[in-house]
């Protein structure tokens, strides 16, 4: 019982991780796109 629930923690955790990752990737890829557009 304990872990499954600390494999639910662990699933959330990595999921907002990956969210997180994914927001930083966004942005660096517009930054990167924009930096491109102006040269």
């Amino acid at each position: 019982m304990h872990g499954e629930e600390q494999d639910v923690l662990f699933g959330r955790e990595a999921q907002q991780l990956g969210a997180q990752q994914r927001t930083v990737f966004e942005i660096e890829g517009l930054l990167c796109f924009g930096l491109g557009a102006a040269l």
